[in-house]
């Protein structure tokens, strides 16, 4: 008797150890570590310089000159800023206003902003003409600066004497009263570029010193630079003054309400004709901003007095693109009257009590009756409590040092949640079980479930912690925010971030002919002032035959998007816009802004890299095949012999048929569900694993009745029976009916079986 095992012909040891192989390169991250020794914090040599305090140009500007510590004076008259413009031909300066806060997230944005301007300065070519140091002079703020140019006079222009009466005064006001004139430190650097090019001298703003009356505050900051630069007689140049703020949509809204009150001829807005305003950071849609007053355009609204521009979209088109997505997943208060939604958000600022408002104004046009089915949750920003200076101790840890490990950690947790002290964690885990008795009760009542939940706040570390407490509760439902964030594609973080929705004015990046050599940020305002700075200072090039760019030409281009979080990252699921316009940088024309959508390319192809990792693959497993011995068995098997040639038609037509049903499909339904392998964020992978198990299936299921009959065959030749093989009855057991039949007797018709038995 033959005893050989014939196999699928297949080296499964030899494809095994391949894909391990390429398992361990594709799949494995290797740990990034610095190898820079450490030092010792000495003080540098003093020189006297532009820019005196050291900094590389990653640092927080703020911070770098808080801990400079210098008490010499800084006044703009002794930072020998006016020598340097004597050297150049002309100027440009920038005015970056950041949060000036001292929280965490206030020095982490100032990190994140100053990298992302200096990153637009070297697109342009410009290089820092210090980049180890930073300068900063003092700025008289309020309306008691009178005083305060008596005393910038006093140290320009006279020196201290005392026999003198009339300076007496002088010298007595500084020294008796110094906290009269509040003033304000502004850092700032040097920037360079081959001629003709101008030289940029770019000013960071502290934007809580703008709180108050801010445009009158920068026009005095830009007065008093045109006036010293009008005390050199020597210097005759163009200056061009670009301002990139403000901060926030509360310090905007500020603004509003001061051109409002000034609108005379007289007013401080006349030293503000020449100064262009652009807003890469605040958010909130005009008829918020200027209520009562709607229907105006804030831009329209400042073209008479200011040139202002809006670089960045606003929160009410981001939600309307959200409860688009939203609808796609099955999320529709409208269509479905027992879909409910959870929004969770901050009371205390501005922009989230705009998002929900703006949340209700957009359902309440096709249903009236929208707050029945919308649940509101808020909370303090500040979850975690920390605070400036304070090293993060965790609670107890003196006395539960005699505690075992596991005691420990229980320990730690539960003073964590202790209803005590700074941290808003106790507030957080009641509001989610409020949340989740609120979603129980509608089960309860028959009156649905809640299917989605969305976190709006500007804090991306509450964001993070309210996932963390919410997803335990409704790991089904879908979760939806705004503001893309590096943050929350970290891996630590994936099993509360996963697949989670989130509309962004921006991604990490732009597309690569704007984007260049700079990686991406770490979050979608980086990427808005890296993209207004661009446009600030390359308008001959960026926007067709050089002309000044008009809001309604920007807005075309400040189009939403819509990105899910996956393994590797945040995945542009947005659907691919036509702006029907190009932009024009050194006659290259690029159709958007936003780099296009990986999963909705309509290529057959993903990127080459992957593209030919695959293809690779596939020619070595391949050649490993065609040279091993199982081949040719296999080809004797399954080609040479006829019985078997209709099995192998069958499998090419469906190889064939799967490749044109991919070209029909790919313009299509890809377009409402993203394609994407490896991502976590596609059901097309799911579908193509249920195709092919369905082809295996089939496949094993003729292979085994191929098996079947061939032993069938050799029992006959090894106990000499008759050759039966040309008979009718034997033909009809071979066929794919009879198959059928032998896996479904009673559902298919009653087979009569040769009883090989009765035989023997």
């Amino acid at each position: 008797m033959n005893n050989k095992k014939e196999d699928f012909g297949l080296p499964i040891s030899s494809i095994l150890v391949v894909m391990t192989i390429f398992g361990v390169i594709w799949f494995s991250d290797s740990p990034l570590k610095g190898i820079r020794p450490t030092t010792d914090k000495i003080g540098e040599q003093p020189f006297s310089r532009t820019q005196d305090v050291p900094a590389r140009l990653w640092q927080d500007p703020f911070n770098v000159v808080r801990k400079h510590g210098d008490d010499s004076a800084h006044d703009i008259s002794q930072t020998k800023i006016m020598e340097k413009i004597k050297a150049v031909n002309g100027l440009i300066i920038l005015g970056v206003m950041v949060v000036g806060g001292p929280y965490a997230e206030d020095a982490e944005w100032r990190l994140r902003m100053r990298y992302a301007t200096v990153s637009a300065l070297g697109r342009l070519n410009y290089q820092p003409e210090d980049g180890q140091h930073i300068g900063y002079f003092n700025f008289p703020l309020d309306k008691t600066s009178d005083a305060g140019k008596k005393q910038l006079e006093f140290k320009i222009d006279i020196e201290p004497n005392l026999n003198d009466d009339k300076k007496q005064p002088k010298f007595e006001w500084n020294i008796s009263n110094p906290d009269e004139m509040q003033s304000l430190c502004v850092p700032f650097e040097w920037f360079k570029k081959e001629e003709p090019f101008p030289a940029i001298l770019l000013l960071w703003l502290n934007d809580d010193a703008f709180d108050k009356d801010p445009l009158q505050r920068l026009s005095r900051l830009v007065k008093l630079i045109k006036e010293e630069i009008n005390k050199q007689k020597q210097i005759h140049i163009n200056i061009n003054i670009k301002t990139f703020g403000p901060a926030g949509s509360t310090t905007l809204k500020t603004m509003i309400e001061e051109v409002k009150r000034n609108e005379t001829e007289n007013s401080f807005l006349k030293d503000l004709n020449n100064v262009q305003i652009y807003s890469p950071f605040a958010t909130a849609a005009d008829q918020h901003l200027l209520y009562p007053d709607v229907g105006e355009n804030i831009s329209k609204y400042f073209k008479e007095k200011i040139e202002f521009i809006r670089t960045i979209g606003n929160d009410k088109n981001l939600l309307q693109s959200t409860i688009k997505e939203l609808k796609l997943r099955k999320v529709d208060l409208i269509a479905d009257e027992k879909c409910h939604i959870a929004i969770i958000g901050e009371w205390d600022t501005f922009y989230s009590r705009t998002m929900r408002r703006n949340f209700i104004d957009l359902l309440r046009r096709e249903y009236k009756q929208v707050e029945d089915r919308i649940h509101f949750f808020s909370y303090l920003r500040g979850i975690d409590g920390q605070l400036p200076g304070e090293i993060q101790q965790k609670p107890g840890e003196a006395e539960r040092e005699g505690q075992s490990r596991g005691n420990k950690e229980d320990s730690e947790n539960n003073d964590m949640y202790r209803p005590t002290g700074c941290n808003q964690y106790d507030y957080l885990l009641r509001l989610a079980r409020q949340t989740q008795t609120i979603n129980e009760d509608l089960r309860r009542n028959n009156k649905g479930e809640i299917k989605a939940i969305g976190v709006l706040g500007n804090d991306v570390y509450d964001k993070l912690l309210v996932l963390r407490a919410m997803r335990q509760q409704f790991p089904t439902a879908v979760f939806f925010t705004t503001d893309l964030d590096a943050c929350l594609l970290q891996p630590s973080e994936f099993k509360w971030a996963r697949n989670l929705i989130v509309a962004s004015n921006f991604g990490l990046r732009l597309h690569d002919e704007l984007q260049g050599d700079i990686p991406a940020f770490r979050d979608n305002y980086q990427t808005s002032l890296f993209f207004s700075i661009l446009l600030a200072l390359s308008q001959n090039k960026i926007f067709e035959e050089g002309k000044r760019p008009a809001q309604d030409f920007i807005n075309k281009y400040l189009i939403p998007r819509i990105f899910e979080v996956g393994r590797n990252g945040a995945v542009d699921v947005s659907q691919q816009s036509n702006t029907g316009m190009n932009l024009v940088i050194d006659g290259t024309h690029i159709p958007d802004i936003h780099p296009p959508s990986e999963v909705f390319d309509t290529s057959f192809c993903p990127k080459d890299k992957v593209k030919y990792l695959w293809l690779s693959i596939f020619l070595v497993l391949g050649l490993i095949y065609i040279s091993s011995d199982t081949f040719k068995d296999f080809t004797k098997t399954y080609f040479l012999n006829y019985k078997n040639r209709y099995l192998m038609c069958v499998i090419i037509s469906v190889i064939f048929i799967g490749f044109g049903l991919w070209y029909v499909v790919k313009d299509t339904l890809f377009k409402e569900e993203p394609f994407s392998l490896f991502d976590g964020i596609s059901i097309w992978p799911t579908e193509i694993i249920r195709f092919l198990s369905a082809l295996l299936a089939v496949f094993f299921l003729f292979k085994s009745n191929i098996n079947i009959n061939e032993s069938n065959q050799d029992i006959m030749k090894d106990f000499n029976f008759p050759n039966e093989d040309d008979t009718d009855e034997v033909r009809k057991s071979k066929t794919p009916i009879s198959l059928v039949a032998k896996l479904f007797p009673f559902w298919w018709r009653k087979v009569e079986e040769k009883d090989i038995g009765g035989k023997l």
